[in-house]
């Protein structure tokens, strides 16, 4: 799914009428699955309601992400910084030019189990998927 972009009337990247996208979750960069063992922890942090993210600008380059839920405590209903002025240094070093309202890398989001083992077979890794297919139990596929 490619992520929309928005530009203010001036032409400038901005963040209003954002809502606070970037504010509602923290996600970590972390290392492409390479086993059988690495695709099973990925079931397990879905499971826990964790989303894995795989951003690809580049058809030989994947980035994957775990996305963890939570809204900022100060951000306000209507998506506005209540501490802008003493932001974490992650908000304060936050590019808008990586903002998922810009970026133009196409971002598949995985929410269930069904979902990667699609990813999975997508990606040529068809052989590992029949092997973690039979690691699972048929109800929690």
């Amino acid at each position: 799914m490619t992520k929309k972009r928005a530009i203010h009337s001036s032409g400038e990247k901005t963040c209003e009428g954002c809502g606070g996208l970037c504010c509602s979750y923290a996600a970590v960069e972390t290392d492409a699955p390479t086993s059988i063992d690495d695709y099973e922890d990925l079931v397990f942090y879905i499971y826990h309601g964790v989303k894995v993210s795989v951003a690809q600008d580049d058809p030989r380059k994947r980035t994957w992400f775990l996305e963890f839920p939570g809204r900022c405590r100060y951000l306000t209903a209507e998506g506005l910084c209540t501490i802008y002025e003493h932001r974490p240094r992650v908000c304060r070093e936050h590019d808008i030019e990586e903002c998922e309202r810009y970026n133009h890398e196409e971002i598949t989001d995985i929410t269930t189990v069904a979902e990667l083992f699609a990813l999975m077979k997508r990606i040529g890794r068809g052989p590992w998927l029949k092997s973690l297919k039979a690691r699972l139990p048929k109800e929690l596929r």
